[in-house]
């Protein structure tokens, strides 16, 4: 089955089906983009489509019906659109990293990087055409809740130390606003762990102790401990090598461990590009 061919839009929670229900608005399928939950929506932002493009869409599937676990009848869930899009000058992207945080009773999310599609002339053929380009674009989606209203903010791009280009990247946030950016693609001998500071709008490089190698594709948790759990994905020099689970504490120095893996019991190839959240 081919991803990019595929997205489905049906839930099945506790033997209840829930079907979405394209209203006025129906995204077009496509994969590699962000799905995260700000109060009682889905919001997705961008991806690649079909025809080789990615989109700059943002829209959002609306989750305020109420369980009604008496009724077999199907419960519905809408999608809409926002009223924003990606700016143009960023474009439309998939494979990014993102988080969410609350800031001045706004739910904020943060993107950064991801692949951007660009016209240039092929390295590998000599021929001009269009082709998948990373990117080290920092923006946020500021969040009106309970409304359908967002505006976009854009990151100053002189900050120093801002990360260089990546994808297949995976962020987290903590409750001090702090955006952690470690790994990705395309950052190859990059151990560094990368700090955005809200508050001061600063970026922070932090060499850490016992780094795993560059990685990609993997998942990145927040726990309530002040712990990143970095799980699966790949080596960035070697796609196939499958990476330890690694375990990133942030009091005091940065330091990583290798986490014991039979806790989890699991081939390591079945946690590549997938995504974990804590509970």
């Amino acid at each position: 089955m081919n991803l990019f061919n595929t997205f489905i839009f049906s839930l099945i929670l506790l033997d209840i089906k829930y079907y979405v229900f394209a209203n006025d608005f129906t995204p077009a399928p496509r994969a590699g983009h962000i799905a995260i939950l700000v109060d009682q929506k889905i919001i997705f932002v961008g991806g690649k489509l079909n025809d080789d493009t990615n989109s700059r869409e943002i829209f959002f599937l609306d989750l305020q019906n109420e369980l009604n676990l008496s009724s077999n009848d199907s419960n519905y869930f809408e999608f809409g659109a926002f009223n924003e899009t990606i700016p143009s000058e960023i474009g439309g992207i998939s494979l990014a990293a993102s988080a969410v945080g609350i800031k001045n009773n706004l739910s904020m999310i943060e993107i950064f990087g991801g692949l951007t599609i660009v016209d240039q002339r092929s390295i590998q053929n000599g021929t001009n055409g269009t082709y998948p380009k990373s990117i080290n674009s920092f923006f946020s989606i500021n969040v009106q809740n309970a409304t359908n209203n967002i505006s976009i903010n854009v990151f100053n791009d002189t900050i120093p130390n801002r990360p260089s280009s990546r994808y297949r990247v995976n962020s987290v946030m903590d409750k001090d606003s702090r955006f952690y950016v470690f790994g990705g693609s395309d950052t190859v001998n990059d151990t560094n762990m990368y700090i955005y500071d809200y508050w001061k709008d600063t970026w922070a490089v932090i060499q850490s102790v016992n780094a795993p190698s560059s990685i990609s594709g993997y998942s990145a948790t927040l726990l309530p401990n002040g712990q990143i759990f970095y799980i699966g994905g790949v080596t960035v020099e070697n796609s196939s090598a499958y990476r330890d689970m690694n375990e990133a504490s942030l009091k005091g120095n940065l330091q990583f461990a290798i986490i014991n893996e039979s806790i989890i019991n699991r081939d390591p190839s079945y946690f590549l590009d997938h995504s974990l959240r804590y509970k």
